[in-house]
């Protein structure tokens, strides 16, 4: 009789440890995948700050251009 309640507890005692496990194992997978969407959201946000700097040096270099070709016209 008390061989068998051990052999229970120590089956119990697996089965817990094991939940744990992969209880844990699933948060972090989270914790990755919101680490991934962090980062791809920080990607976005400097690609849209890039593109506004290059936009932005684009519109100067073209009004510096169009001075430079009314100068040569005047």
């Amino acid at each position: 009789i008390s061989s068998s309640i051990s052999i229970v507890i120590i089956c119990l005692l697996i089965e817990f440890s094991l939940l744990l496990f992969f209880k844990n194992h699933q948060l972090r997978q989270w914790r990755r995948e919101e680490d991934d969407d962090n980062e791809f959201a920080r990607g976005i946000k400097l690609g849209i700050l890039l593109s506004d700097q290059s936009r932005s040096k684009s519109m100067r270099l073209r009004i510096f251009f169009s001075q430079q070709e009314e100068r040569m016209h005047v």
